[in-house]
């Protein structure tokens, strides 16, 4: 339990001091420093031996917003399934960003197909870690859209959302923290 608590801490310190030793001298914008010390690396740390995405949602109060919009569309025994599968993971500060009524918009019943599809825009069929993302220059969802990925020194962006913490493992896939809605063009809000 101890070494589950102190392993983030000790990559993120890892990782300041690599990126230190590798700057020769480059200037990092204030920005990019601040999107590179706000990223968590938990690659290699599971949250629960067998939980699924669900279980996670379910035991992390910041994801309360998705949890209930995932409930509310019926698709939240989703992510208990098998998979295995990428969430990118707004939280509930990135879901109170949006303008104001665009929650209780999508919850009606005549617009669940939309929610069905933003929700569906945050879900990648498949495991991608951090690194995989960096790779690649953009990932279609399974809502069939395609976000762009922006990966430049430790910061990662899709689709304009940073990626706040990576690698959160679930037992049927991994999570990545965004600080954004993930909101497709062809779904007006």
């Amino acid at each position: 339990m101890r070494h589950t608590i102190l392993r983030p801490f000790l990559l993120g310190v890892a990782l300041t001091m690599m990126l230190a030793a590798c700057g020769g001298g480059d200037e990092v914008p204030a920005t990019a420093a601040a999107d590179t010390l706000a990223v968590e690396d938990t690659s290699d740390a599971f949250v629960g031996e067998g939980m699924t995405i669900l279980q996670v949602l379910k035991t992390e109060d910041r994801f309360s917003t998705l949890r209930s919009l995932f409930d509310r569309a019926g698709m939240a025994e989703r992510l208990g399934e098998e998979g295995p599968f990428t969430l990118f993971a707004p939280t509930n500060e990135a879901f109170n960003a949006l303008p104001e009524g665009t929650i209780e918009q999508l919850s009606k019943p005549e617009n669940l197909s939309d929610l069905e599809t933003v929700l569906m825009n945050h879900a990648y069929f498949g495991v991608l870690s951090a690194d995989a993302l960096r790779s690649q220059r953009s990932v279609e969802t399974m809502s069939g859209n395609v976000l762009s990925i922006n990966a430049t020194g430790a910061t990662l962006k899709l689709d304009g959302a940073a990626v706040t913490q990576v690698g959160v493992q679930a037992g049927n896939g991994v999570i990545h923290v965004i600080d954004q809605v993930l909101v497709p063009q062809d779904v007006e809000l």
